[in-house]
């Protein structure tokens, strides 16, 4: 990864009119590797084994401005104007390989293996001219644009202070054209018989003619568009011996999103076998693919592939493969509306020791949707709909400050949480690529929080320690909680209401998002900063080391779920959650280094149905470094390596199933200067 940078400040015509901007581009190349492995119980006597590989090779260009224009009217009022603008390309070339395969208990019997191999293919705008390497990429776009209109007021002859924004925001995402072509790997049977007095006896057989109409080819074009403006105004002013805080803000949020996935599947199919040194193998294949042409497939021998499009197709004339779903477009248009609150006064009950904060938050939202779901080749009805929120959210925290610069504090508040609003819709999403459906709960509430935190802290010469402890009950808690023996026919009748994922192999999963009556939180966290400026030696002044650590454990009652299209209690009594993050850095006037790795782990007791046998584990480690090298007052070097170590893994073990994942992203390295004009 390069990046570089340019930024500057001028003055224009009057020293009261000064002008910032900055200019930033950034080129990277990634791989990531995913490694999955999935155990579960099918027919009695039988295990049905899933293994998935996948590869991604990413490319991503981006290019960020930015501007910032300051007027200074006087010495008590200046007003802001600000905007940026990114831009990022992306190409990406996937890999997938999934093997299943079903192992019968019994002595004698028969194993099965099948697989599935997909390719992300050539998109459309593919430069292929320019980038040679990347002819079979992804082309996605995403645009991003801010402007911002603000202003700082002091009021004259009071010691009110006012300040004010009006932003707008824009966002695109665009994905024109993805095309994912998928193979079905020959099925092969693998038969197993034990004797009395005779050794164990192995039968190899592949079934070639399973394979018939799999080939598929899937193409999708996303859109996705938002747009927002907000308004915020704060006041500060003396009243009553203490300072008074006013907070007003309101946002509104117009987003689009269409979704149009078309699986093409191969209607008619011929296999023509190869030379009889190879009798398994097909040389030659012939798919008819309806309005799109014939595809004609030389084997392996050659690998050349060409599409014979035709004028004219009756729909009506050829049935699509029934156990291939068909995705059909999908979209939907909302417009939210926010407003939020706040009003909180200080007071020094004792001066420079005691002080106690009482406030208030206010907060409004609004929601309004029109959604056109699809499920498989059935075309839902229009959903449409209006939601109204309205909370009143009250805090106190109380502050004591000793002589030895220790500060402790108590604190009551309680607050809101909002699901995204494509969460709160009734929205199908499909994947053409990792076979997914998404779609939000109609009736998902928002989740409201009673906290309740104490902690110390005490700051000298750049140094820092604090320790605290929260409480945090929770009603309406959102949770997910994942069921792997969900089947199809479950799946059509919830569908409406759950959060999805389906997998290639036909074993369906069901991830659930859902709202419980009450969980709680505990948490810990202790936080240390430390320099060694105070040392006699000059080499081991500038190192500083800063640690925090986190653990939070879980608790809920009983959650009202839908398993197996009936609505169940299950409980879920026990979560729990590490994070240690620590860093080293040196740093003079010159140039620095930063050296930092973080441990992160959650183990999670009774996610499924079964209360006591079920256990969800994940952990990851990760290590990175930044360094900066001033060359000059105006020219600076950086170098930024990311995830240099990163092993994360994730383990589920419940009612009969095991997976275990092992996601590793590569390394990101960044190597930029920048250059900052002259006033």
């Amino acid at each position: 990864m390069g990046g570089v940078s340019l930024c500057g400040n001028s003055t224009l015509l009057t020293p009261r009119l000064q002008v910032g901007y900055h200019l930033s581009y950034q080129d990277s190349k990634q791989t990531d590797d995913e490694m999955r492995a999935t155990w579960a119980t099918g027919l009695p006597g039988r295990y049905i084994g899933n293994y998935q590989l996948r590869q991604t090779v990413s490319r991503r260009m981006g290019l960020s401005a930015g501007s910032t224009l300051r007027w200074i009217i006087s010495e008590r009022d200046r007003i802001n104007l600000s905007g940026t603008l990114k831009l990022q390309d992306t190409w990406d070339q996937r890999y997938h390989l999934g093997i299943n395969n079903i192992v019968p208990l019994e002595a004698e019997g028969q194993t099965t293996y099948s697989g599935e191999l997909e390719r992300l293919t050539r998109a459309g705008g593919a430069l292929s001219g320019r980038f040679p390497n990347w002819d079979g990429g992804r082309l996605k776009q995403k645009v991003t644009g801010t402007l911002t209109l603000s202003g700082d007021h002091r009021l004259p002859s009071s010691s009110a202070h006012l300040s004010w924004s009006i932003d707008h925001q824009h966002h695109e995402e665009d994905c024109p054209n993805e095309r994912v072509v998928a193979h079905h790997l020959p099925d092969t049977e693998i038969r197993t018989e034990i004797r009395e007095g005779h050794l164990p006896h192995l039968s190899y057989d592949e079934v070639s003619e399973r394979s018939y109409g799999f080939r598929k080819i899937s193409e999708k074009s996303t859109h996705l568009g938002e747009r927002s403006y907000g308004t915020k105004a704060k006041l500060n002013a003396k009243v009553a011996e203490g300072q008074l805080t006013l907070l007003l803000s309101g946002r509104r949020l117009e987003a689009s999103e269409s979704d149009t996935s078309d699986k093409v599947h191969p209607l008619l199919s011929a296999h023509f076998p190869t030379f009889a040194s190879m009798p398994k193998r097909d040389l030659t294949e012939a798919s008819y693919l309806g309005d799109r042409g014939v595809l004609y497939c030389l084997g392996p021998l050659v690998d050349h592939r060409y599409v014979h499009d035709l004028d004219t197709w009756d729909e009506q004339r050829f049935s699509r493969t029934p156990n291939i779903p068909s995705y059909l477009p999908a979209s939907f248009d909302v417009v939210t509306e926010r407003a939020d609150g706040l009003v909180k006064w200080q007071r020094d009950l004792l001066p420079d020791q005691l002080s106690l904060t009482l406030g208030s938050g206010i907060r409004g939202y609004r929601l309004s949707y029109l959604c056109h779901t699809v499920v498989e080749n059935r075309a839902g009805e229009d959903v449409s709909g209006t939601k109204h929120y309205f909370a009143l959210l009250p805090y106190l925290t109380l502050d004591y400050k000793t002589e030895s610069r220790w500060l402790s504090f108590v604190s009551l508040s309680t607050d809101q949480v909002l699901p995204d609003y494509r969460v709160m819709i009734p929205y199908n999403k499909h994947s053409s690529t990792d076979h997914t459906v998404e779609m939000g709960r109609r009736e998902l509430r928002p989740e409201y929080r009673l906290s309740a935190s104490a902690g110390v802290r005490r700051e000298w010469e750049g140094n820092h320690l604090s320790a605290s402890l929260d409480w945090i009950g929770s009603h309406d808690y959102l949770y997910r909680y994942v069921d792997p023996d969900f089947t199809q026919e479950d799946f059509s009748e919830v569908i409406p209401r759950q959060k999805s994922a389906v997998p290639t192999d036909g074993h369906w999963s069901l991830e659930t998002m859902g709202n419980a009556p009450f969980a709680q939180t505990i948490g810990l966290t202790i936080e240390a900063i430390y320099r060694l400026s105070r040392l006699s030696s000059p080499l081991l002044r500038p190192i500083g080391v800063r640690m925090e650590y986190r653990l939070t454990g879980w608790d809920t009652s009983s959650v009202e779920t839908l398993q197996h299209a009936r609505r169940e209690r299950i409980p879920l009594p026990g979560i729990g959650h590490h994070r240690l993050s620590s860093a080293i850095d040196y740093s003079t006037e010159l140039w620095g280094v930063t050296i930092t790795g973080e441990y992160a782990s959650d183990r999670c007791v009774s996610v499924g149905e079964s209360a006591i046998d079920d256990l969800y584990e994940s952990s990851s480690l990760r290590l990175s470094t930044e360094a900066h090298a001033k060359l000059s007052d105006h020219f600076s070097l950086t170098f930024r390596g990311d995830n240099l170590l990163n092993t994360p893994t994730r383990l589920y073990q419940g009612s009969g199933d095991f997976l275990y994942q092992l996601a590793y992203e590569g390394p990101r390295l960044t190597l930029g200067f920048r250059y900052t004009l002259p006033d």
